[in-house]
């Protein structure tokens, strides 16, 4: 049986990969998955995927676009979500931040170089005619790190999914600023190239049963309970982002969606201002 190593974001997008590793799904097509959980995000699994410890990954579609542009051998299999990711904007419950306007002079919390935490920031400052220098960036890891940071006023600013960060607002550990939705679907299924080659078969098989799943689940009127309870939302929270979610029908990546990541990468000055192949990102 082909053991695949996969990994992927603790969130609620993911849970059809649970459900398919719980009933089997993926054994029944003789392929033994393991899922590999990195809270730390894409900057994470694009490292991971560099040096081998993970075959696949579910991840932001900007940040492995932008990573294989830095030399990553990967690419992309699939269009795993069809809708933008919504990134909360937060401070900490006692920094006198309250403002959007003012969070591009700030320290801004990130979970590595690279990550959607870190590029997010950036391109939201372009778009608004702003900039950000690296020296504002800190790096810490993950989002537990995010909530020491910000409790201790060390960072000002962190961007992460708003649904994920919504128990700590809740708690009133967080403060939400406001949101800044990706103009892009915001996860794909990646794999390196190596494997790629040797899997071909078996890496659209995996594609083929999850998003199967994925459909009954986004159907299934008993997965707004298991999101509250694996993901400690109120049922409000969960029925909102359920109902802005679309998992990909056939994973096809439309052109348009890699055009625009560049768009932004480039206006950003995070790549150099070339032309880039289909070829550079997809199988």
């Amino acid at each position: 049986m082909l053991h695949l190593k996969i990994g992927g974001v603790p969130e609620h997008f993911n849970l059809p990969w649970h459900i398919g590793l719980k009933n089997k799904d993926f054994e029944k097509a003789g392929i033994k998955l393991e899922w590999i959980e990195f809270k730390g995000g894409t900057g994470v699994m694009n490292a991971a995927l560099r040096d081998g410890s993970i075959d696949m990954a579910v991840m932001l579609t900007e940040g492995i676009i932008y990573d294989i542009i830095k030399g990553n051998p990967s690419k992309l299999l699939a269009q795993y979500i069809e809708t933008p990711l919504q990134w909360g904007i937060h401070t900490g419950i006692n920094n006198p931040l309250n403002s959007l306007e003012d969070i591009f002079s700030k320290k801004i919390a990130i979970s590595r170089q690279g990550s959607g935490s870190h590029l997010m920031p950036i391109i939201d400052a372009s778009k608004q005619g702003k900039s950000v220098s690296e020296e504002q960036f800190i790096c810490i890891r993950n989002l537990e790190g995010a909530l020491s940071s910000l409790a201790q006023q060390e960072t000002d600013v962190f961007y992460w999914e708003r649904f994920t960060t919504k128990p700590f607002v809740d708690r009133k550990i967080l403060k939400y600023l406001g949101k800044s939705p990706t103009p892009w679907p915001c996860f794909v299924v990646v794999a390196r190239n190596e494997v790629i080659a040797k899997y071909s078969t078996e890496l659209q098989a995996v594609i083929d049963i999850v998003l199967s799943i994925a459909s009954k689940f986004k159907a299934s009127e008993k997965s707004i309970d298991l999101i509250c309870k694996r993901h400690y939302l109120k049922e409000k929270d969960a029925l909102s982002w359920m109902k802005e979610t679309e998992w990909s029908k056939d994973g096809k990546i439309a052109d348009n969606t890699i055009n625009t990541v560049l768009k932004a990468l480039k206006e950003s000055n995070m790549i150099e201002d070339k032309n880039y192949s289909k070829a550079d990102f997809l199988v």
